[in-house]
């Protein structure tokens, strides 16, 4: 979005619309947030069901980002339209039947209401320009009251259009001296290109145009996470499966009877409990805007809108957990005291997230330990553990939970430096503490080597530095 931006073709909505009722020559209109006050891409992609699925499938996508290979991120969305056409098919039935209430809330009526006029003066009619997409736009654009224009738009099996951009295909549809004689009115200096070649280019930042993305009016575990409290860290990908769920994973996995239903059902329960969890991520934000004088908030609490409802996070949290237990069990019947250890620790989660959000800030530290402790350490409700996975689960407790004690005694900011290095020196103190209670070879098992493994590897870079900085203060002269 640019629509901060500002440039030398910027005219007000007044002198917009004045300026198309008196045009004598070819009208262009972009589509998205200026003749349609939305995104067509996105609330078409928004439409998708299941919309869970759907959300599933376009992260995968994100995290694949074929566009890379094929123009880069001008390609975007026909790689993520053509994964709805492809695998929701239906959408496109659903989307004929939602454009109607879609283009009655956001059409553009002045301007609807000017190019009605340059019709009336001149009985030609406008040409709608836009990078949306054919097959999606067509039935907007005809909801819209216009089903007599010309529509140049894109073809999601055709990256090649994408990639010449508007100014290409409508030199290809009018020529380059109707482009000269024309108005375009856009709202994008993504146009440029084709604003510089118009006898008359308007661009209008209509104040009620509105860009949502896909999926942003539904409650969908993690869209919180990622988008307001920890936006742009990929925090999901990197604390949530690389940290915890690997850290679940090699303190059981060893003891699991079979690998690959034991990694299923973990990854259900992982969901699970962070259902609940980011409830308490999103509490935490909605007490201290409320009550706190200095709110540590990012600034897309303000600037983006993402539906939390609490009855459907543990509506998700349920479900996933019911699945979790099924799969880990299978083909039995969960037991239903894994029911109800399961769902104690989602009530504990949410309880002590629920007071943890109203204390003090002295005071939260001692909870603080807990929450860290119920989200590396909710898994073993459910399935066993070693007593060295025990020793690592209290290492990682105390390692996460050290930074957040200086965080809230010394005034500093946040700070995780060396924190794999303390999981280390941790674990290993445990570990000889384990070894000297209760036999050596207790440690010698699968479980020990991998969780060693892991957190030397983690704390490489951690410990590369604190070797290259260690130094003797007695190899010179005393004061």
């Amino acid at each position: 979005m640019n629509s901060t931006v500002k440039s030398s073709f910027d005219v007000t909505s007044d002198y917009a619309l004045e300026a198309i009722r008196k045009h004598r020559g070819p009208v262009l209109v972009d589509l998205d947030e200026t003749l349609y006050l939305r995104n067509s891409t996105e609330d078409f992609i928004d439409t998708a069901c299941p919309a869970p699925l759907a959300f599933a499938m376009l992260k995968l996508l994100e995290l694949l980002r074929p566009w890379q290979w094929t123009g880069g991120h001008i390609t975007r969305d026909a790689w993520r339209v053509r994964l709805i056409c492809l695998f929701f098919p239906w959408t496109m039935i659903l989307w004929r039947r939602r454009v109607a209430i879609l283009a009655s809330r956001w059409a553009n009526r002045p301007l609807l209401k000017s190019l009605q006029d340059n019709y009336a003066s001149t009985h030609k009619s406008p040409m709608i320009v836009t990078l949306g997409f054919m097959q999606v736009v067509r039935p907007l654009i005809y909801r819209l009251g216009l089903t007599d224009v010309k529509i140049m738009a894109m073809s999601p099996w055709r990256l090649d259009q994408r990639r010449r951009g508007k100014l290409d295909s409508v030199t290809k549809a009018i020529g380059k001296v109707e482009v000269g004689r024309s108005l375009l009115i856009t709202d994008s200096l993504d146009d440029q290109d084709i604003l510089e070649q118009c006898r008359n280019p308007l661009r209008v930042i209509w104040a009620s145009a509105q860009f949502a993305e896909a999926f942003g009016n539904r409650h969908i575990p993690g869209q919180y996470l990622a988008k307001i409290k920890r936006p742009g860290q990929q925090y999901i990908y990197r604390a949530i499966l690389r940290e915890d769920f690997v850290f679940w994973l090699l303190c059981s996995l060893s003891m699991a009877p079979n690998p690959a239903s034991h990694i299923a059902g973990l990854a259900f329960l992982l969901f699970s409990f962070w259902s609940i969890y980011e409830w308490g991520y999103a509490d935490n934000d909605k007490i201290a805007a409320s009550y706190e004088k200095k709110p540590h908030l990012s600034k897309e609490y303000h600037s983006k809108q993402v539906r939390f409802s609490t009855p459907q996070a543990w509506l998700w949290s349920g479900a996933s957990g019911i699945a979790g237990l099924l799969i880990l069990s299978w083909p039995a019947m969960p037991k239903i005291t894994g029911l109800l250890a399961w769902a104690g620790v989602l009530l504990a989660t949410y309880f002590c997230f629920m007071l943890y959000n109203r204390l003090d800030k002295l005071t939260r530290i001692w909870f603080y330990a807990i929450l860290r402790l119920l989200r590396i350490a909710a898994f073993v409700a459910i399935v066993p553990v070693s007593a060295v996975g025990v020793a690592a689960i209290c290492a990682y407790t105390i390692s996460r939970w050290i930074p957040y004690l200086h965080y809230r005694t010394s005034g500093h900011e946040w700070s995780e430096e060396r924190t794999h290095t303390s999981l280390l020196l941790f674990f290993c103190i445990n570990c000889a503490m384990l070894g000297y209670v209760l036999g050596w070879h207790i440690l010698i098992q699968p479980t020990a080597f991998a969780l060693l493994s892991w957190t030397i590897f983690k704390a490489r870079h951690e410990l590369k530095a604190i070797i290259s900085t260690a130094h003797r203060i007695d190899s010179h002269e005393p004061k």
